[in-house]
């Protein structure tokens, strides 16, 4: 099975370096692809994807079984994981393919676009994430009972609280090295400019 792990990455921080590497200790798991959202996604504080696409290589040095995918951010239009999904299925028809996300995003995942072919067709592993209760969730869903046998929560994960926005924050704040954030990814960051450090 390859994990699709989709997100801003905005920047991409040791949290998300910490779950794909555990993610990797799932037997069943081959590979894990982080596919940073394109430009289009409806985030204003988004850098260039250009940029999180390199922070994410970096961050996928770390292991052989990492790939970056640049799917989405390579699209002048937002079309929606389901359809991204469906474009790596196609590239790679004998593989299975799961969508990784956090609590917070799968907490409006019904209102996603295609969302009933998303469950239908792919699994979803969801990470834990402070203050949300998915398991809540999914009792006021119908279209998740539907697809339960298609979802997968990830207790087993640290429940790790660690704000991209207080990381740009920090870095805007003149922060030398920020906790949070590699040093290859911090090092990124200054030689760019990137969220209003200074070199």
């Amino acid at each position: 099975m390859w994990i699709v792990y989709g997100g801003a990455f905005n920047p991409p921080t040791k949290a998300h370096l910490c779950f794909a590497t555990r993610i990797l200790q799932e037997p069943e798991v081959e590979k894990l692809i982080f596919m940073p959202v394109g430009d289009r996604y409806d985030k204003p504080e988004l850098i260039a994807a250009e940029h999180r696409l390199a922070m994410c290589r970096l961050m996928a040095m770390y292991d052989e079984r990492f790939e970056v995918s640049s799917l989405e951010s390579d699209s002048r239009v937002q079309f929606g994981t389901y359809h991204s999904l469906m474009s790596l299925q196609k590239q790679h028809p004998q593989q299975q393919f799961a969508f990784l996300t956090g609590a917070d995003n799968f907490s409006y995942l019904t209102t996603w676009v295609e969302a009933a072919r998303l469950l239908e067709n792919f699994q979803i592993w969801v990470m834990p994430r402070p203050g949300f209760d998915s398991s809540a969730l999914l009792q006021q869903e119908p279209l998740l009972q539907k697809n339960q046998s298609h979802l997968r929560f990830l207790h087993f994960l640290p429940l790790l609280d660690i704000s991209a926005t207080e990381i740009r924050q920090q870095i805007a704040a003149g922060a030398g090295r920020v906790d949070a954030l590699d040093d290859v990814v911090m090092a990124y960051i200054k030689t760019h400019e990137l969220y209003g450090a200074k070199l």
